[in-house]
């Protein structure tokens, strides 16, 4: 009794209305903390409204499965594709070297599968122009026109390779 007594009742006052705050606080925590979860819980309790929300959710996981398989389906597509070219030669070469002009600035190429067919690239530099030509090959022979020299060594090293 003797602590209380050394306390003028302003201060026993201000003390307990402190602690009113406190409690005053609190209560409204817990209440807000209750609004805030009875509100999330709401969200479910109209069925109808959950049965749409769901509804949307389906439509919108199967859109996104289709454009996934799409892509799928694509990337297949490629690599099945990519993998039908399996081997590659490059030469380089001075078509013109009998007349001592220029240098191994052209280039024959060829992208065929096992079976020879695929596509050879031809470049024939010289001073004045560039000439690019392709052709389609099938079992490593030309479809289109006849294969140059150059081009028939670079079929004739990739047949050796295999």
């Amino acid at each position: 009794m003797n602590i209380i007594q050394n306390f003028s009742i302003e201060h026993i006052i201000a003390v307990l209305l402190v602690v009113i705050l406190l409690v005053i606080t609190y209560v409204l925590y817990i209440a807000f903390t209750i609004k805030n979860r009875l509100r999330k819980a709401e969200v479910f309790t109209n069925t109808v409204e959950a049965t749409e929300r769901l509804g949307r959710l389906e439509s919108s996981f199967a859109t996104q499965s289709q454009q996934l398989q799409k892509a799928l389906d694509t990337l297949t597509s490629h690599d099945q594709r990519l993998a039908r070219v399996q081997h590659t030669e490059l030469r380089r070469y001075n078509p013109f070297k009998e007349s001592g002009v220029g240098g191994n600035q052209s280039f024959t190429s060829a992208f065929v599968d096992e079976k020879g067919d695929g596509l050879i690239i031809t470049s024939l530099y010289s001073r004045d122009t560039t000439r690019v030509t392709g052709k389609e090959i099938k079992q490593w022979q030309s479809q289109e026109a006849q294969c140059s020299v150059e081009e028939l060594e670079v079929l004739d090293s990739l047949k050796k390779k295999l």
